[in-house]
């Protein structure tokens, strides 16, 4: 039975297994894991110019908020869902897992058809500009020259991502939108039909015990007897 729930999980997914945006935001992560290497090798060099140490510690911490952009951790829920819905059987784990992805996939399916990424062009933008002032911070020092000569640019490995950027919103197409929709549809009807439970032939053996309670014999009764 967990077998064909799954199956039928997994077939309502199919459709969403493989949107382009999923490949979009994980090359996003992938650069700002990239600057983040930067920063903590220039962070090494730079331990003694405390002002500059500061931005970078500051603006490493604030890398991880990317997670709370709607539009981002949405993306990462639908696609780490659909992934899911292969590895996992458990009506208990898959139940609070559909009920928590149904908000995301709608409200990525107004997204795509309104082409808004509003919220992660404006995370990426401020980020773009803390990089640049931890720059401009690095070129107006003092710095010794061996020092400087190990120092790389935290912009630099940072500028691929508006070219995502651009290419994740020209990505978008009112199909997407469709499928998601029919998928958060599809997804719900199914945990209902999943939760009332499926008719199933039942065989019960019955067993009837018998007790001798004696006999009557003439008239005279066994349990009487001494």
């Amino acid at each position: 039975m967990l077998d064909d729930i799954q199956k039928e999980f997994q077939t309502h997914t199919e459709p969403i297994q493989d949107l382009p945006l999923y490949g979009y935001v994980n090359e996003i992560t992938t650069i700002i894991e990239n600057t983040k290497q930067v920063l903590n090798s220039n962070r090494e060099e730079l331990r003694r110019y405390t002002d500059i140490l500061l931005k970078i510690k500051e603006l490493q911490v604030e890398f991880d908020e990317i997670d709370k952009v709607f539009f981002y951790s949405y993306v990462k829920k639908v696609h780490d869902f659909t992934r899911l819905v292969h590895t996992e059987k458990k009506l208990s784990v898959l139940k609070p897992a559909i009920e928590n992805i149904l908000n995301p996939m709608d409200t990525l399916a107004s997204r795509i058809e309104k082409g808004n990424i509003s919220d992660l062009e404006s995370k990426i933008n401020y980020y773009q500009q803390k990089l640049q002032d931890i720059d401009k911070s690095i070129g107006e020092a003092k710095l010794p020259a061996n020092v400087r000569s190990r120092l790389k640019s935290n912009t630099d490995v940072y500028q691929p991502v508006f070219k995502v950027l651009e290419d994740l919103k020209a990505s978008f197409n009112p199909t997407q939108a469709s499928q998601l929709r029919k998928t958060e549809s599809a997804l719900e009807k199914a945990l209902l039909k999943a939760l009332e439970g499926r008719k199933r032939v039942v065989y019960v053996i019955f067993y009837q015990q018998h007790s001798n309670h004696g006999n009557i014999l003439a008239g005279e009764k066994s349990w009487e007897k001494e």
